[in-house]
């Protein structure tokens, strides 16, 4: 169905969302399970921005020794449901989807083959997230990432 409403401020269902917007920079490593670049630490950057009231819009790169990973993914909720939904597509032609569960500081990201726990500090300046693959039927570490958040002053960081 087509909304023909626009929302003028952001809605209740975004609002824990909001923790997550910024300019993010991200250390880690991928594990043993991970089908590229097994091993190998990580950096890089994710700038989360808002799309009108209804979205979060996160751009991503992450470089590793020898490969580079980005992409975006889309955070929000549709006019029928409160649940919040993760989209992601990447530069390897992948496209994903994963339901999104909060609780306070701790988010529960859900996907068919990948699974994540993503921890905020009080404050949303720092997170630890720590994500699975599904490899034959069975879980896997696939990577551990550390976002700090960067000080952003007089940017309202919207599309």
């Amino acid at each position: 169905m087509i909304n023909t409403k626009i929302r003028m401020e952001i809605i209740e269902e975004m609002k824990p969302l909001m923790l997550f917007k910024g300019m993010w920079n991200v250390q880690g490593k991928n594990l043993p399970g991970a089908p590229i670049d097994a091993n190998q630490p990580l950096h890089g950057t994710q700038n989360v921005t808002i799309l009108g009231n209804n979205f979060l819009v996160a751009h991503w790169n992450y470089k590793f020794v020898d490969n580079e990973h980005f992409g975006i993914s889309i955070i929000g909720t549709d006019n029928d449901s409160s649940q919040p939904k993760l989209h992601l597509f990447d530069n390897g032609g992948s496209y994903r989807a994963y339901d999104l569960k909060i609780e306070g500081n701790l988010w529960t990201i859900t996907g068919e083959t990948e699974r994540s726990t993503m921890v905020f500090d009080k404050e949303g300046n720092t997170y630890k997230e720590h994500w699975e693959i599904k490899l034959d039927g069975k879980w896997n570490p696939l990577c551990e990432r550390y976002g700090t958040k960067e000080t952003v002053t007089n940017k309202e960081n919207t599309i």
